[in-house]
């Protein structure tokens, strides 16, 4: 058996404790993966809104350009 004490622990209190330490690294890392996949998803998800809310206004002012091409098209044609 290993019993030689290294700093008032067994060898296999080491190993033992550093497996689990090791399991908590791997669950925090997880939880920091999960944490920034939902931050990047919202910000995501944010702008998205925002650029769909560009588009909409960019194609309200496509349509006026358009109606006031057509009536200066009018316009010209009857003088």
């Amino acid at each position: 058996m290993h019993s030689v004490k290294s700093l008032g622990m067994s060898v296999r209190e080491l190993n033992f404790r550093m497996d689990y330490l090791t399991l908590q690294l791997e669950q925090l890392d997880q939880k920091i993966m999960r944490n920034n996949s939902e931050l990047i998803e919202q910000q995501l998800d944010l702008c998205k809104r925002k650029m769909d809310h560009s588009k909409r206004k960019m194609n309200q002012v496509d349509r006026m350009l358009e109606k006031r091409l057509v009536v200066q098209k009018s316009t010209i044609q009857t003088d």
